[in-house]
Formats: C-alpha cells, structure tokens, sequence
C-alpha cells in the first residue's frame, strides 16, 4: 500500500457487550451494546478521512418455555439508540468516491 492506510479501514475498532438477566423461573434479558469506529480514509491518496463514532444499541429478550420441551424467544432490538448521525462506509469506483450514512 506504499505506506498508506487502506480506504475505509479504521486503525482502531472497539466492541461491547453488557447483558443481564433478570430472572431464572422467566428469563428476561436486557443488553446494552457499545460500537467504536475510529477515523478511516475516504479518500486512496488519504486526503478525506471519515471522523470518528460512538454508537449505542440497546436490546431485549424474552423466553419462554411453550411445553413439551419446545421454547420462543422474542427479541427486541434497537440500533443507534440516540439516533447520532454517522459516515458507515466509503468506497471507491472508477474514480468516483461514495459515502454511505
């Protein structure tokens, strides 16, 4: 790569999860997960570089026994709970640079 980082890949990249359950007789689980992208280039040459991002999602599962040894498990799940604006992606074709929201 001649010394350059390659497009949309962040030097730095975190996850993390923190999940609890409430109860065994019914089991309710609530989970809190944690994104961090850091900056990545938008651009080959490195001149546009994408800013940095934290984003939240929150979810919840609930279990349930329906007999006979068979179970459900609905799921509740919300992504960028705080709605923050963010760049996800960049790409490069034919010359032309994409960003993606």
């Amino acid at each position: 790569m001649n010394g350059s980082h390659a497009l949309n890949t962040p030097k730095l990249s975190m996850n993390g999860l923190l999940a609890y359950k409430f109860s065994v007789s019914q089991p309710t689980q609530v989970s809190l997960v944690w994104n961090y992208v850091g900056k990545r280039p938008a651009t080959t040459d490195g001149r546009v570089e994408l800013p940095s991002y934290h984003r939240f999602d929150i979810g919840l599962l609930q279990e349930r026994s329906l007999g006979g040894g068979a179970g459900l498990s609905l799921r509740f799940y919300v992504e960028n709970l705080f709605d923050k604006a963010y760049w996800r992606d960049a790409a490069d074709f034919l010359g032309d640079g994409y960003l993606t929201a």
